[in-house]
């Protein structure tokens, strides 16, 4: 195992009163009774800030993670998540998650394997969502919604998901799918670089008005480095991960995406 990448989520996170120095996890025999004294630390010091709390959370998934062995083969694979979500409408205009998918790129390989697709409902889901724009512009139905599994069904399965996958994840447009997940309690163990806003100045798509250059959509990301390969975004999670992952990838070969 890459015990280096694994410091990526020791560095700069306080340990006791001072900061611990981190400690090279190459020069480390044993990683589970590193992580393992870290944990009594904390607990020992029975800390309640924020910043202790999520630590805490860190490093018990990461003992879970290390006693399975996923862990390793995810690290040795370079294998990291995009996913994709639809709602309702903006986080700010109270837009409720209907649909979360997920899928796995290898970044060696450039293979993408699909993980999780699913509707969902929110117990907020109320009247007024039934106009929302994801009904208007894509296959999914109000009805689909109705008979869904339950958020807190699937909020469990997604942070199983992600927790298993150490080298991070990302989604085209980072800030909106892991604003709302993150929003409903999803925790990250690391979150990737945002391929939308990388995209930005390769694809240099202007504004209308001719002035500056705008985010691309990901129908326009995907032609501009797949010319010859016709596609229409359909609006449905599992579908758009997937050729989200084919940008990501392309970025990735270019040295435009970086997972260090």
């Amino acid at each position: 195992m890459d015990y280096e990448m694994l410091a990526d989520y020791f560095q700069g996170v306080e340990l006791s009163d001072e900061p611990i120095p981190l400690t090279s996890w190459s020069t480390i025999v044993n990683p589970q009774l590193f992580i393992n004294s870290h944990l009594n630390i904390l607990r020992n010091k029975n800390r309640n800030d924020r910043q202790y709390s999520l630590h805490l959370e860190r490093l018990i998934k990461l003992k879970n993670l290390l006693e399975t062995g996923e862990l390793q083969d995810n690290f040795k694979m370079k294998r990291i998540l995009v996913l994709d979500i639809e709602t309702t409408g903006f986080l700010k205009d109270d837009g409720s998650i209907v649909e979360i998918g997920i899928v796995e790129l290898n970044l060696d390989t450039g293979e993408v394997t699909e993980i999780y697709d699913s509707v969902c409902r929110e117990e907020m889901l109320r009247q007024r969502h039934r106009d929302g724009w994801i009904f208007k512009n894509s296959s999914l139905t109000v009805e689909e919604v109705r008979n869904a599994p339950s958020f807190v069904k699937v909020k469990q399965e997604v942070q199983n998901i992600i927790n298993r996958y150490p080298l991070g994840a990302t989604a085209f447009n980072n800030k909106f799918d892991f604003d709302f997940l993150k929003n409903r309690g999803i925790t990250f163990l690391r979150e990737l670089p945002c391929p939308m806003k990388i995209a930005t100045p390769i694809c240099n798509i202007p504004f209308a008005n001719g002035k500056g250059t705008k985010w691309p959509n990901v129908e326009e990301a995907y032609a501009h480095f797949f010319p010859d390969v016709e596609y229409k975004e359909l609006h449905r999670g599992l579908d758009d991960a997937k050729h989200e992952a084919q940008i990501v990838y392309e970025l990735y070969k270019m040295g435009h995406f970086k997972i260090d």
